[in-house]
């Protein structure tokens, strides 16, 4: 599907108020992928942690950002992949 032509759906509101349940539950009976932006923003997080990298510090924060642009990451089901490694519980 070309870019400009994709449909998105997105769903804002509070912490723990169901958005990511009802979002995978519409895109599910719409045939839609369900892209879980909160779980990137987790892997970025561990990953981060795991090079010892405070985003507090603005040396850190751009390896960050470049780390983010290249990050190995996969969605398989409810397991989220780092490199090939399971980091879901984290």
């Amino acid at each position: 599907m070309n870019r400009s032509t994709c449909p998105v759906i997105a769903i804002d509101g509070p912490t723990a108020s169901g958005k990511g349940t009802v979002a995978a539950l519409v895109a599910a009976e719409l045939g839609f992928h369900y892209l879980d932006s909160g779980a990137i923003y987790r892997v970025l997080a561990v990953a981060a942690a795991r090079q010892g990298l405070n985003p507090e510090n603005q040396v850190n924060l751009q390896q960050i950002i470049a780390m983010a642009a290249n990050l190995p990451v996969q969605f398989q089901g409810d397991k989220v992949l780092l490199n090939g490694h399971d980091v879901s519980e984290a």
